[in-house]
């Protein structure tokens, strides 16, 4: 259950995670390096 209804909202920006910080940073690095299998076709 969504229990605030600005996050639907475009402009919305939701607080940073506290303590999660490398979470944060292993996801990013999963979404900005290239694995070696992973091919353009």
């Amino acid at each position: 259950m969504i229990a605030d209804p600005r996050v639907f909202d475009d402009e919305f920006v939701p607080p940073d995670l506290l303590h999660r910080e490398n979470e944060i940073e292993q996801l990013l690095r999963r979404f900005t390096t290239r694995h070696p299998a992973d091919k353009d076709t």
